[in-house]
């Protein structure tokens, strides 16, 4: 398949999947008294894979499985070369899983420069319904930082959906926790609570036009609604924050999204130097699927209203002056490209 997301068939299967599948198996047939056994051994290899904010240049599967094609004997590994989310390079991957039919162990590493930049050590316990997931340790760095955790109970049950027990990330003072559910037939669920993080380890994967480079950030976040067509609510705060020629920026901000319009609200505190207050709306289009692209094809209609700023803080005024206070507000309408 030179390319993947033209065949229907696999499209159908594996939504928004971007590259090229070549695949060599050796499948038996079943006995008569067994028809339905599973015996299957071979590989699968995808070349230039994308999958939304996802990209490896090469994923190799291979291994076998046999027995009840519910709860199978398997033994698989996966290894992956160049994987890159975003901007930041998770590396090359090696992933193995062994085990059946009612308990599996599953474990992984991603490897770059010589770093390990994620690994996880896990076991899975199935039955006809599903299979519930305990991982700990999980392990990885973004940036200068690493993170240490556990997952605990994500189960999944077959036709009925997914549901994550908690997820517990920590690196020194910073702190990741989540929990939530997806389902077949109903409103998916999700909260995520990060505190104290350290926005710098974000340059590492949205790249170095971010524009903080220093500072500490509380979120809250809340999913529901389709995941597909999520409905979504952030608030949070940001200290102490390093932009541009700006330092000691403290900010409170509020987005929320649903069905492709997006709202906005902050207000910014610049100390001794003024206040700021940004908010506006962004229409963008839901069928995009990474994330970062929707938000760059967007249009915007935004607002930004200051209090006594101090004008050395704008570039074509601090030549000219060398004091002074402005007040004043400015709209502008428009994509970011």
């Amino acid at each position: 398949f030179t390319t993947v997301e033209r065949d229907p068939n696999l499209a159908r299967f594996v939504p928004d999947l971007q590259g090229s599948l070549a695949t060599s198996l050796h499948v038996r047939t079943p006995p008569a008294d067994r028809p339905t056994r599973l015996d299957i051994e071979g590989k699968l290899e995808l070349r230039n894979a994308r999958f939304g904010s996802l990209h490896a240049d090469r994923v190799l599967l291979r291994g076998k499985a046999h027995g009840d094609p519910d709860l199978p004997q398997v033994d698989v590994e996966v290894q992956s070369e160049a994987v890159q989310i975003l901007y930041y390079e998770l590396g090359n991957a090696r992933f193995t899983m062994h085990g059946g039919p009612n308990h599996y162990t599953a474990r992984g590493e991603f490897e770059a420069k010589g770093q390990k930049t994620f690994s996880f050590d896990a076991s899975v316990d199935a039955d006809k319904h599903g299979f519930v997931v305990q991982a700990e340790p999980i392990e990885f760095t973004v940036g200068s930082e690493s993170w240490r955790g556990a997952l605990r109970n994500l189960s999944v049950q077959h036709e009925q959906g997914v549901e994550l027990g908690f997820l517990r990330l920590g690196s020194r003072a910073q702190r990741l926790e989540a929990k939530g559910s997806m389902r077949v037939n109903g409103e998916d669920s999700l909260q995520a609570q990060l505190q104290n993080f350290d926005v710098t380890a974000l340059r590492a994967v949205l790249g170095d036009s971010f524009p903080l480079t220093f500072g500490y950030a509380d979120a809250n976040l809340e999913l529901h609604g389709d995941v597909q067509q999520p409905e979504l609510s952030l608030t949070g705060a940001l200290r102490e924050a390093k932009a541009w020629n700006l330092e000691q920026i403290d900010a409170l901000y509020t987005v929320s999204y649903k069905d492709g319009h997006l709202e906005l609200d902050s207000d910014v505190d610049l100390k001794d130097r003024g206040n700021m207050q940004l908010d506006g709306q962004g229409e963008l289009d839901g069928s995009i699927p990474d994330p970062i692209e929707a938000l760059r094809g967007g249009l915007y209609n935004l607002n930004l209203e200051g209090k006594q700023i101090d004008v050395t803080l704008i570039p074509q005024l601090k030549g000219v002056m060398h004091a002074g206070r402005l007040e004043g507000a400015l709209s502008a309408q428009g994509g970011l490209e």
